[in-house]
Order: C-alpha cells, then sequence, then structure tokens
C-alpha cells in the first residue's frame, strides 16, 4: 500500500492507483483513504472512468459508441455500472461532410450496455472485485498499492412481443438495476472537423434534478434494441421524492391518468413520445437536434460548454499523461537516442560542428557571465525544423523556427553569438508525430487550444545538481494582457514536454500582478516522471478573469521547478516541443545564428569565458561527470 503524509497531519494517507485498460490506453485512476476503501464500489469508479475518459481522449467515449452499434448511429446511450450506477449519453453527432469519411445511419433512439472493470488475471483481486463490492475486500487487512483492469462491454438485449432483437456482438448480457437518482446525463457534440472526436460536453450529476429515459429503469422494458422510433427516448423528470409525487398525483389526478395510458401505450408499441411536459417533441427539435439544460430546461449554448469560453472556473488546465511512453512504444528509444547525441560525447563550442552538449558562457541581465553547464539555471539545447517556405541567403545558411531568441535571450542570459539551433532529426520526428496524435485526441473538444499544427522546435533542458528554474511564464504578455508580438512560439498552442529520468515536481501558482494568490486552487504540483508526456495549456498563463478565486482582476499561473530531490545522481530531461512562427538564419552543421550586427561588450566578455572553459582541466571533468551521472540516469529507467 502507498501512503502519502498530509500536510499537517502525522497521519498517513493509503492511496491505491487503478491502471484502467482502454482500448490502446492505460489511463490512471488515483483513489485515497479519504475516498474510503470500504464504501467506494468498482462500479462507481467505473461510472468516474467512462464519464472522463473524453477529457484524457476525446475519441475514446465515441469509439466505445461506435463499436456497440457499428452499422447505426444512436442518439441515446443507457450505460448501467451495477451498484445502481448508471449514465445516459446524449450524443448530437456531427452531419459535416468530411472528404473519404462515410457516416452510417442516425437511428432516433437508444442502446443499452454494462461496462464493468474487470481485474487482469494473477493480480490480488482477480476473482473479488465485483461491480456492486467495495474496492477493499472486507477479508482484506490492507488493500494493493496498484491493481490493473481492464473495461469490459457487454450489450443488454430488450424483449419485443416477438422475442429477442438480434444483436450484432459478441456477448450480450442482463441488464444491471439502476437508480433514477443515481444516474448521471452527460450530453455530447462530435466535432465537424475531426470524426469522432468530442466538441463540446454538459455533465448533469447524479443528486441533481436528473432526467432518465422513461421505462428503462426496469429490466423488462419492451422497446426493441435499434428498433427506429419517431422520436428519441424521452427524457423525464425524475421526481424529487416521493412525497412531492404523492402530491402532484393528487393535484393532477385525471392528467396524469391520461399521460399514464399514453405512456403505456407507447411502451407496448415499441416507441415512447414525450409529453407536453418535456418540450422536446417539436419538429424543428427533431430537425436542430440541441443540448439541453437537465436543471433548468434551458437550451445550453456553445458558449457555456465550450471549453474556450471563460465562464469556466479558471481552474489549471495544464496536465500530464505519465502512459505517453506506454502506449507510444518508440518514444522512449528515440528519446534516449536524442540524449546519447547530447550527453555520450565531449562538449564543445556552439561554432564547432557535431555531436554534444554546446557550450555557452551565459550573462542574465548583463551580469558576469557563467558557463552553462555549472550555472544553476538549467540547462537548454536547441533543434528546430528548416522552414522550407522561405529562401537562405546562400548555400551554407538555412531558415529554421526557433524559440529563446526574443525576449527570452534577455531573460535567460544566451548571448546571439552563442545560441545555436541544430538540425531537426528522424528520432524528433517520431516523437513529435506521436504528441501531435494526442494533441488532437486530448485538445480536439477544447477550442481554446489550436490542434491543427506541427511542431517544429525542441529544446531539451536538463535538472541536475542544483538547477532550478523560478517562477515563470514561456510567454510574455503586455500590461494590458495583450499577447506580445515578439513571441516566437504561436499562440494558442501547447508546450508539450516528454519527459525521461529521474523525477521532478512542477510547481504552479496563480499570480495577481508580481502578487502571488493566496486560495487553497492557487497552488498546484504536478509530478514529472519518466516517459510522461506533460502539456502547458495556454489558457493557464494568460491574464483573465477566474470565477473559482472571486477577483474582479485579470490573474495567470506561472510555473517553477526545483529540479530534482538527490543533487548528487540524479538528472531529469525534458524534450520540449513547439509550434513557433519566428525564424531565423542559421549556418547549416553548427546551428549558430548568421548575425549581421557589431558584437557587444557583453558578447566579448561571454566569449572570453567560454574560451578560458575550454581550456581549463575542469571542462574534461565536468563531460566525465554528467556522462556518468546519464548513464546511470539511464540505466535506472530506459526499458
Amino acid at each position: 500500500m502507498t501512503t502519502a503524509a498530509t500536510k499537517g497531519d502525522d497521519a498517513a494517507e493509503s492511496v491505491m492507483q487503478i491502471n484502467a485498460h482502454v482500448k490502446d490506453k492505460i489511463i490512471p485512476i488515483i483513489v485515497s483513504s479519504d475516498n474510503n476503501f470500504m464504501s467506494t464500489s468498482w462500479g462507481t469508479i467505473c461510472q468516474k472512468l467512462v464519464e472522463n475518459s473524453f477529457t484524457v481522449d476525446s475519441k475514446l467515449v465515441l469509439q466505445m459508441m461506435t463499436e456497440l452499434s457499428p452499422k447505426e448511429r444512436f442518439t441515446h446511450y443507457l450505460i448501467r455500472y451495477g451498484d445502481d450506477n448508471a449514465t445516459i449519453f446524449c450524443v448530437d453527432w456531427s452531419s459535416a461532410d468530411i472528404s473519404g469519411y462515410a457516416r452510417v445511419p442516425l437511428v432516433e433512439g437508444y442502446i443499452e450496455a454494462n461496462m464493468t472493470l474487470e481485474p487482469r488475471k494473477g493480480g490480488p483481486l482477480q476473482s473479488v472485485a465485483k461491480p456492486h463490492l467495495p474496492l477493499q475486500p472486507v477479508e482484506m487487512e490492507d488493500p494493493p498499492s496498484s491493481v490493473d483492469v481492464d473495461l469490459c462491454i457487454t450489450l443488454v438485449p430488450k424483449h419485443s412481443s416477438a422475442g429477442v432483437t438480434a444483436i450484432d456482438h459478441a456477448t450480450t448480457h442482463t441488464a444491471f438495476p439502476s437508480s433514477a437518482s443515481r444516474t448521471s446525463v452527460v450530453y455530447l457534440q462530435e466535432h465537424d472537423s475531426f470524426p469522432g472526436s468530442v466538441r463540446l460536453f454538459k455533465t448533469v450529476p447524479m443528486g441533481s434534478k436528473n432526467h432518465r429515459l422513461r421505462g428503462t429503469d426496469s429490466p423488462s422494458t419492451t422497446a426493441a434494441l435499434g428498433t427506429k422510433h419517431d422520436t428519441p427516448p424521452v427524457l423525464a423528470e425524475t421526481a424529487s421524492s416521493s412525497t412531492q409525487s404523492k402530491s402532484k398525483s393528487s393535484k393532477k389526478k385525471s392528467s396524469k391518468k391520461k399521460r399514464e395510458d399514453r405512456s403505456k401505450s407507447n411502451i407496448e408499441s415499441g416507441a415512447q413520445r414525450p409529453d407536453k411536459k418535456t418540450k422536446t417533441s417539436s419538429k424543428e427539435d427533431m430537425k436542430n437536434p440541441r443540448l439541453v439544460d437537465c436543471t433548468s430546461g434551458a437550451a445550453i449554448t456553445e458558449k457555456s460548454v465550450d471549453l474556450l469560453d471563460d465562464s469556466d472556473n479558471g481552474g489549471l488546465k495544464s496536465t500530464v499523461d505519465p502512459y505517453f511512453s506506454h502506449n507510444y512504444p518508440g518514444v522512449m528509444d528515440a528519446g534516449f537516442r536524442v540524449l546519447d547525441y547530447l550527453y555520450l560525447y565531449p562538449s564543445h563550442a556552439p561554432w564547432v560542428e557535431g555531436a554534444g552538449l554546446l557550450l555557452a558562457a551565459e550573462s542574465c541581465y548583463g551580469n558576469d557571465p557563467v558557463i552553462n553547464l555549472q550555472r544553476a539555471h538549467y540547462l537548454r539545447q536547441s533543434f528546430a525544423k528548416t522552414d522550407l517556405s522561405s529562401i537562405p541567403v546562400d548555400d551554407n545558411t538555412r531558415v529554421c523556427f526557433v524559440y529563446g531568441a526574443g525576449y527570452g535571450s534577455v531573460t535567460f542570459g544566451t548571448v546571439e553569438e552563442q545560441m545555436a539551433y541544430r538540425e531537426w532529426t528522424a528520432d524528433m520526428q517520431i516523437i513529435a508525430d506521436a504528441i501531435e496524435k494526442e494533441l488532437v485526441n486530448k485538445f480536439s473538444a477544447d477550442l481554446s487550444v489550436d490542434v491543427n499544427v506541427h511542431l517544429n522546435e525542441l529544446e531539451v533542458v536538463s535538472f541536475y545538481s542544483s538547477k532550478r528554474i523560478t517562477f515563470h511564464r514561456d510567454q510574455s504578455y503586455s500590461p494590458e494582457g495583450e499577447f506580445c508580438s515578439n513571441n516566437c512560439q504561436k499562440q494558442h498552442t501547447c508546450t508539450c514536454i516528454f519527459v525521461l529520468g529521474d523525477d521532478r515536481v512542477l510547481e504552479f501558482q496563480l499570480f495577481l500582478g508580481k502578487k502571488k494568490v493566496n486560495h487553497p486552487e492557487a497552488q498546484k504540483m504536478i509530478r514529472l516522471t519518466n516517459g510522461a508526456l506533460f502539456f502547458l495549456h495556454p489558457k493557464d498563463e494568460e491574464d483573465c478573469l477566474r470565477q473559482m478565486f472571486q477577483m474582479n482582476n485579470q490573474t495567470h499561473f506561472k510555473h517553477r521547478n526545483n529540479g530534482v530531490k538527490e543533487k548528487g545522481v540524479q538528472l531529469s530531461v525534458g524534450l520540449v516541443f513547439r509550434t513557433c512562427v519566428q525564424t531565423r538564419t542559421v549556418y547549416k552543421g553548427t546551428g549558430q545564428l548568421v548575425l549581421d550586427s557589431e558584437p557587444t561588450e557583453t558578447t566579448h566578455r561571454c566569449k572570453r569565458k567560454l574560451n578560458a572553459y575550454e581550456k581549463c582541466w575542469t571542462k574534461n571533468l565536468m563531460d566525465e561527470c554528467l556522462k556518468k551521472k546519464y548513464l546511470s540516469t539511464k540505466e535506472r529507467h530506459y526499458r
């Protein structure tokens, strides 16, 4: 069992990590003892997984629904998890024409399925994990710290007067019981440009003034599966209590009897028609399906559910996928080949061609220069794609995309004469291709992120010994909160960091101007582990009003990294991929910037410092130390 000390408390907190295998993804679910292992059922955990799966991969949930019925798309899906938990997915499928993509027929009806989490064979919970049972069996003293489970899906057959309807699926199952009070409603809208991806969503959790599919509380529902109804299944309002139901029935006895008769007639005929109360049966609504607010009954506009909108709570949006290298096996090999190129060869000056770490004497804000390998600031090495649309000045140069050559050159301290952007390699492209797929999977439903991009610049950042970085933003903003034109990175794009080596923690802090905001949600920690992929969300750095913090002023998040925990032996490297729009001309081979300006006094001081370091005996010692540190880290983490 894993424990983590809680702040200000001597007691240890137990943690169980459930690794859910869904398609080709692994989705980690962390459950702490605060949730009580003995009272949280597997059915409850399964419901949380499925309802949040599209936030991990925007294609997962619609892919599951499509596989339930490959030949037809339904407007509603009723998913049961056991322990009375269920979810009604209301899907607004896109009808946009996509070249080379054929859409299957759309049915205004619903389909049912059971979804369960089943531990893998040989695990500690293989025979004791059932939907209605708690995570920790009664007879087990301590829960396992980690368990691997598979998401299993089975169709639920429905019966008609003619018998069981045929189902084009390998397995069917009796429907799990469900309760209206424990049924969530999730509204999804498919993306027009990315078939099978969720664009908009709205979730009404259990316990709210929920709606349900009329007639589905009982497994004896007689509506035939796959039958094309004249109207979609009715979302009928669940009474808040039996007392209220009796009060309403006593006041409107005759009208209630009419509705019951009409409902009975519709169920027997295999179709259901909405009554006047639901207000969803007009022909106009059927032609233009819309998302309906379960709480108020008002139409949900795109603005109210669109992730681009500032009406969200303003919390941190940046996220990490710890299983990126597992889902894309080739990226780990490619990543360490990039590091081999840097760490297994002697370091050298930027005007020298070849493998190895590039040296630089860095002078932040004009202070005395310090060699980059020895400086407390993290080490940075740059690689960039060639801009094929630009014409170089001669055959010895190329035009490439750059990062850090604008305002960042002042804050980081590298003079332009010692900046170099080496050639983009095939290994870098392997990693970039995988990241670009994940950008679409995770953010195609988030219109505040531009996913129609290609990564074209790489910064390899290394943390060892006491190397760190203080609170900062990757992008510059004006005092009025406007995105500065001299930023190298394209606006509205993610910074994507593929992590290799030892763990480190990325700390986020909300700022109002230059002051830290004191709020429980204003500070967040994200652990970066070997093989993980971190996404820095562009909204986090923007100046905007954040509803969660109840402030009338614009705020923004900054982040910092205090480096590795064990300063003597550990090494953590981030391969930082970006989409940049600024370009510079560089020399082929070395990647040095082509300059036409006269060197400054600071430039001369930095060059003298670098020349002296190359002649000093400490250079070879430092190279050997870093090589050993890297090989030790690679041995611990490369598999």
